[in-house]
């Protein structure tokens, strides 16, 4: 019997790509998506997709927030022959606030009971923590003592995962992050 040796490294070198004249994107959690988890995304996105579930009410964008995702923290088990750690993949945290406040407390409330997929846009991408595990939503809503203060919901998203959050073009669908009126025929 022969022994046979796993290689644990890509079969295909994933190339750097080096842009000198870039600006690099802009940050802060300009919009959120929340997925429910029986949705499947594509990527690149379709505009149709995303319209259906959006309609079908398993996706919820909150178009206008501000916010920071933390870029994640290693989890690390015990190693095994000379590697002391192995890392398994990542903790995350998205935090955003979202000043639509009264009329989106029994939402936020259903939110924290739910089992979703977080998205979130930068300047020009839209993420997905498409291999999210073990979601956990936390919405606080603080009042300070200030008259002139906005009262409105942190909401703090944790999760796990062994992939990093894939990052793709907003541009097809930018669109439906977009704040709008929803106005009915009289």
């Amino acid at each position: 019997m022969a022994l046979t040796y796993k290689t644990c490294d890509p079969t295909t070198p994933v190339e750097h790509f080096c842009d000198s004249c870039g600006e690099g994107e802009k940050g802060r959690v300009r919009s959120v998506g929340l997925i429910d988890k029986s949705v499947t995304i594509a990527i690149p996105y379709v505009l149709l997709d995303w319209t259906a579930a959006i309609e079908a009410g398993t996706i919820t964008i909150i178009p206008e927030t501000n916010g920071t995702f933390d870029g994640g923290t290693p989890k690390y088990v015990p190693g095994f022959g000379d590697k002391k750690e192995k890392k398994i993949g990542d903790d995350y945290v998205l935090t955003y606030k979202d000043p639509n406040y009264a009329e989106n407390i029994a939402y936020y409330e259903a939110l924290e009971k739910g089992d979703i997929t977080p998205s979130w846009r930068t300047e020009s991408l839209l993420h997905i923590a498409k291999d999210a595990q073990g979601v956990q939503v936390n919405v606080k809503s603080p009042v300070e003592d200030d008259v002139d203060s906005i009262v409105v919901h942190i909401v703090e998203i944790k999760w796990f995962s062994k992939t990093k959050p894939l990052a793709s073009p907003v541009l097809p669908i930018i669109d439906l992050f977009e704040c709008f009126e929803v106005t009915t025929g009289v």
